[in-house]
């Protein structure tokens, strides 16, 4: 028989075997000033108007490591959110947690009549950056729309979850464009989550300003309606990314068929066109083509009478742009591929007699400060070329997307060009 006291040292021994192999470190209790910390801010919290209870909970600490703090808030849901929820992050910015990785602020808004349930997973480092007032404002706006069943807010990102209806997305693309500010900033698009499938996700829609058109969204509406639809995920445009939609489907080529017959004026010039693919499962080869274009397969050419009218707007808007912060009076622009606009100017200072190296670097240099003040930002050097490309806070004119200038053994050449048609 084994004595108790050998029996409790073994006991310990099996413990702290198991915890190794499971890949643990023992959890110290964290430090009392930070749960202390915590726990005041959960009091303050509490006490503000609109807020039906506030906790806060600090975790981690495992080998020595950093802790986490969360503080849990819960609205009420007939409340002001965008007051009770943006003080309550306010709160939290205003107090300092020594020793913590991670600062969150989780909020609950329950339903209530008229009213879709919300839910906030606010990161520290999101905020101050008047971004999550933005997001509260659309929230609470979304939140009243029928068609909306929940909305989600992730470090001032927005999803929304759709509730039961004929054209859900059709109806949750009208409401979000209604709202103030949509289409812009953090709102620059709202990821709309399909209602799931008994056995998966069903996929999500983006949704921003300018697209999808309603025609679009409208054959989207009919192919989540299809039980032989299981996923579509579309993707709204980045950059010159175009937008995408992927669909998974026991009939692809039925799902081509809709695609490209949709009428969707709105998809087009100087939209870039929704290219789309179809196929049985990730990994299987796809029908693919672009919305409401005849499948050839191929990246078309953008139609000339859509083109022509918006490459002569954007020449006109280079040429000026150009003449302007180059301070010259003379610029060439040539239409490459049907789809881009380029503008050139040479300054010849090289030829001018009364030129010297530090007048031309001058020059160099006013015309790089003009574009900095238009809110172009610089990209890097490639080959003596200096390259610039539109910032977030650009003011010029929409035909400019990017510049660069060289010095060369002529004078300076500089070049405009436009954003590329699709």
């Amino acid at each position: 028989m084994v004595p108790p006291r050998h029996r409790l040292v073994l006991l310990f021994v099996i413990a702290v075997l198991a915890s190794l192999l499971a890949g643990c470190a023992p959890r110290q209790e964290p430090p009392r000033d930070l749960t202390e910390a915590a726990a005041t801010v959960a009091r303050e919290v509490r006490g503000q108007p609109g807020v039906e209870s506030a906790r806060s909970s600090v975790t981690g600490g495992y080998s020595g490591g950093a802790w986490i703090v969360t503080i849990h808030v819960r609205l009420r849901a007939a409340g002001d959110l965008t007051t009770a929820a943006a003080t309550a992050a306010a709160t939290l910015d205003a107090t300092r947690f020594r020793g913590s990785e991670e600062v969150t602020l989780e909020v609950v808004v329950p339903d209530g009549p008229g009213l879709a349930p919300v839910t906030i997973t606010d990161a520290r480092s999101q905020r101050g950056t008047a971004r999550l007032p933005a997001a509260l404002e659309a929230a609470d706006a979304l939140r009243r729309a029928p068609v909306v069943g929940r909305v989600d807010i992730a470090s001032a990102a927005l999803s929304v979850g759709l509730a039961a209806g004929p054209t859900p997305l059709v109806s949750a693309a009208e409401a979000l464009r209604g709202i103030a500010g949509f289409g812009t900033g953090s709102l620059a698009w709202v990821t709309v989550d399909l209602p799931p499938h008994a056995t998966s996700p069903s996929g999500s829609v983006e949704i921003a300003a300018d697209g999808p058109s309603i025609d679009l969204l409208a054959a989207l509406d009919q192919l989540e309606a299809r039980p032989e639809v299981s996923r579509m995920v579309h993707h709204e445009q980045r950059g010159d990314e175009r937008p995408r939609l992927d669909v998974e489907t026991s009939v692809p080529e039925s799902v081509a068929r809709l695609l490209t017959s949709v009428t969707d004026a709105a998809d087009r010039l100087p939209r870039q066109r929704t290219a789309f693919s179809a196929r049985v499962a990730v990994g299987a080869s796809a029908v693919s083509g672009f919305v409401g274009l005849p499948q050839t397969g191929e990246d078309p050419p953008p139609p000339a009478s859509e083109a022509a009218p918006i490459l002569a707007t954007y020449e006109a808007e280079l040429r000026t742009f150009l003449l302007q912060t180059a301070k010259t009076d003379a610029a060439a622009c040539t239409i490459a591929g049907g789809r881009r606009v380029q503008c050139e100017t040479l300054l010849a200072l090289w030829h001018d007699p009364a030129a010297t190296e530090e007048s031309v670097e001058a020059s160099y240099a006013a015309i790089t400060a003009a574009w900095q003040r238009a809110g172009l930002v610089g990209e890097g050097r490639a080959l003596g070329t200096e390259l610039w490309g539109r910032g977030p806070h650009f003011r010029g004119p929409a035909g400019v997307d990017s510049a660069r200038i060289r010095g060369t053994t002529d004078g300076i050449r500089v070049t405009v060009e436009s954003p590329t048609l699709r």
